[in-house]
């Protein structure tokens, strides 16, 4: 069975591919920090190198990756939080990076892994709590989280037919 996790070299990613290694899962770890990759690298984990803000990236390796076997369960741990600071001091290019990665990549990944779900799967998307309450200094990243909601939300009813679940 394959597994995918976007942002899988670092963080909560990264201990979500080792489990998935552990639950004999082929994983295949999507992120440009190649040196964490690389280092997580072995015969059940697959370091594919991209970024989850270019589409390219996304279908190449992803097609790489499925062609044994297609994709049962993908995991968009992708995401960027910049330091905090008010939304009114917050620089055009801070918000559009936030919202590159973690809503566009999100929409990206859901886009091209539900392709490769011939036989049904589940998608997970990370979100968050302040997706729903907010917080001072943090309007990009509310902003992005609360439109992986949304996404997640609409793509559930739209892929639920084919026997995929989305989740965030």
């Amino acid at each position: 069975m394959n597994a995918f996790v976007t942002g899988g070299a670092n963080g909560i990613g990264r201990a979500l591919a080792l489990a998935l290694v552990e639950r004999g899962y082929r994983v295949g770890v999507f992120d440009h920090d190649e040196s964490a990759g690389k280092a997580l690298s072995s015969d059940r984990l697959l370091f594919l190198s991209g970024d989850v803000r270019r589409e390219d990236d996304l279908s190449t390796q992803l097609a790489q990756f499925c062609q044994p076997g297609g994709l049962q369960i993908a995991f968009n741990a992708a995401g960027v939080c910049l330091p905090p600071a008010l939304a009114e001091s917050v620089s055009t290019e801070d918000w559009h990076q936030t919202m590159q990665v973690n809503y566009k990549g999100t929409w990206l990944a859901m886009k091209h892994e539900s392709r490769w779900m011939k036989d049904g799967g589940s998608i997970v998307s990370f979100g968050s709590a302040l997706a729903f309450v907010g917080a001072a200094g943090m309007a990009p990243y509310v902003a992005s989280k609360h439109a992986v909601v949304a996404l997640t939300e609409a793509a559930a009813i739209e892929l639920a037919p084919k026997g995929i679940r989305v989740n965030s």
